[in-house]
């Protein structure tokens, strides 16, 4: 497993999976 992103990437990644759903 590789090392886990940081927690500004984990942010970015909530925002965009936030803003392409519903």
């Amino acid at each position: 497993m590789h090392h886990q992103p940081p927690n500004r990437e984990r942010a970015f990644n909530l925002s965009v999976l936030i803003v392409s759903g519903p």
